[in-house]
């Protein structure tokens, strides 16, 4: 600002101009500033929704990890049932028996591989519903565990009726 005489020629009106210029400045930094904040509340907003998203997209991969090691882990221990109890086996027809027990296991654990596999490729694609006979597929995973030596101690017994319907995914349910 310049500050003079308002008599000597012409000070008066640049003390003027000036001010009103300054003025004008910083209410439009001022409105600058106001914009600048509602965006950034914007960009927020979006960042904590996108946030929320990953940490559940995080949560959904953990559940996953967990559910596909302890799927990975039981045809292995099938598996490894089968070899201690061949290893003492002297019976060869009894062995040959052992075998197929173990490339049913060895399948299932393919199976599995190729599920996950299917289900990483599919996963931004929409569920494949289908009918499914709930009694028959929970029969068929209890069957995948009947080779295990400790098995024969364990008693299952299965309340679904036959026949029982569920409409869902089969590929990913069996994951």
């Amino acid at each position: 600002l310049c500050f003079a005489n308002p008599f000597e020629g012409g000070k008066l009106v640049i003390v003027i101009f000036t001010s009103a210029f300054s003025l004008y400045s910083l209410y439009e930094l001022l409105r600058m500033n106001a914009n600048m904040e509602e965006k950034l509340k914007k960009l927020n907003g979006s960042l904590q929704v996108r946030n929320a998203r990953l940490k559940k997209s995080n949560d959904d991969l953990d559940s996953f990890v967990y559910r596909a090691s302890h799927d990975l882990r039981a045809p292995l221990a099938s598996i490894m049932g089968v070899i201690n109890i061949v290893k003492t086996e002297k019976d060869v027809n009894r062995v040959k028996d052992y075998m197929k027990y173990q490339e049913r296991s060895v399948k299932k654990l393919d199976d599995l591989i190729q599920d996950i596999l299917d289900i990483s490729r599919d996963a931004r694609l929409d569920l494949s519903v289908e009918a499914i006979d709930l009694h028959r597929f929970i029969k068929n995973c209890i069957d995948s565990y009947s080779f295990m030596k400790e098995f024969k101690h364990v008693h299952i017994e299965l309340l679904i009726p036959e026949g029982f319907i569920l409409y869902t995914d089969a590929r990913r349910l069996k994951v």
